[in-house]
C-alpha cells in the first residue's frame, strides 16, 4: 500500500503500524501482517475454496471484496480507510483482476487516504456457469448483467488537481418523523452513509410528541469518481 501524509490519524508516518482486513463472501476476515511506515509491503495472499452455485454467482455480480486499512493502537486498532473492489470481472472467461492503484477512502472524511495493489483471480473460469445461470433467471438478467458490467478497470492515478476537481459534498437532511407510537419518548434518528461512521440527529426532548421535528442537516465530503457512483447505485 501507499499511504498519503496525514492518513495515519496523526501518528508519525514512519512510526505507525498498519494492517489490512480482507472481507470476502461469508468467510471470516483475514488479516495481513502488521507493518510499519507509510509504504507497507504486505505481500499477503489468501485462498478460498468456493462452491460455485447460483448464490455465489449472484454474489460475484453484486457484491465487492472489501479491504479495510487499520492502524494498530496497542491492544486495539482503529479503522482508517476502506476500499471496495467489485468482483463482476471474475465472471468473464479470463477471471483475473489486477488493480495497481486502487484508492483507499478515509472513513473520517471520504478523501483518498492512499492506494493499494490488489490482485484477485479464480483457478477456473465460471463464464459458462454464469451464462447458464442467466438463462435460468431471465427476470434477473438485465439487473445482474448491468451490475457485473459495473466492475471497473484498474483505477487511474489521481493527481492532486484531479482530486480537487472531483471533491464534492453529499448532504443528508432529516426533517422529522410522523406517526410515532405514543410511547416514544426523546426520539432521535440514526443512519449510516456509505463508508462513513454512524450519524445521529439531536434528541427531541419532551414535547416532540408523535411528530418530532429533527431539522438535521449533515454534509459528507466525497470524491465524485466511479467508485462513489457505483456505491450510490447499489446501496
Amino acid at each position: 500500500a501507499e499511504l498519503k501524509a496525514g492518513a495515519l490519524g496523526g501518528a508519525a508516518d514512519d512510526d505507525a503500524c498498519t494492517f489490512v482486513l480482507v472481507d470476502f463472501f461469508d468467510y471470516e476476515s483475514q488479516a495481513t501482517p502488521l507493518l510499519r511506515g507509510a509504504r507497507p509491503k504486505f505481500d499477503f495472499a489468501t485462498t478460498y475454496k468456493v462452491h460455485v452455485d447460483d448464490f455465489f454467482l449472484r454474489f460475484l455480480a453484486l457484491e465487492p471484496l472489501t479491504l479495510e486499512l487499520n492502524r494498530n493502537k496497542g491492544a486495539d486498532f482503529e479503522l482508517l480507510a476502506r476500499c471496495s473492489v467489485p468482483l463482476g470481472g471474475l465472471l468473464s472467461s479470463r477471471p483475473r483482476l489486477v488493480l495497481e492503484r486502487e484508492p483507499l477512502y478515509s472513513v473520517r472524511d471520504g478523501a483518498v487516504a492512499g492506494y493499494v495493489h490488489v490482485e484477485v483471480r479464480m483457478a477456473l473460469p465460471v463464464a459458462e456457469l454464469w451464462g447458464l445461470f442467466l438463462g435460468r433467471n431471465p427476470s434477473e438478467r438485465e439487473r445482474l448483467e448491468a451490475a457485473a458490467g459495473a466492475a471497473l478497470p484498474p483505477a487511474q492515478k489521481l493527481t492532486p488537481s484531479d482530486e480537487a476537481r472531483l471533491a464534492n459534498e453529499l448532504e443528508v437532511i432529516v426533517g422529522g418523523a410522523r406517526g410515532l407510537p405514543g410511547s416514544a419518548r426523546r426520539p432521535y434518528a440514526h443512519y449510516k452513509l456509505l463508508h462513513f461512521g454512524d450519524a445521529f440527529t439531536d434528541v427531541v426532548e419532551e414535547g416532540g410528541g408523535r411528530d418530532p421535528v429533527f431539522n438535521h442537516r449533515k454534509g459528507f465530503p466525497v470524491v465524485t469518481d466511479k467508485d462513489l457512483l457505483r456505491m450510490l447505485r447499489r446501496e
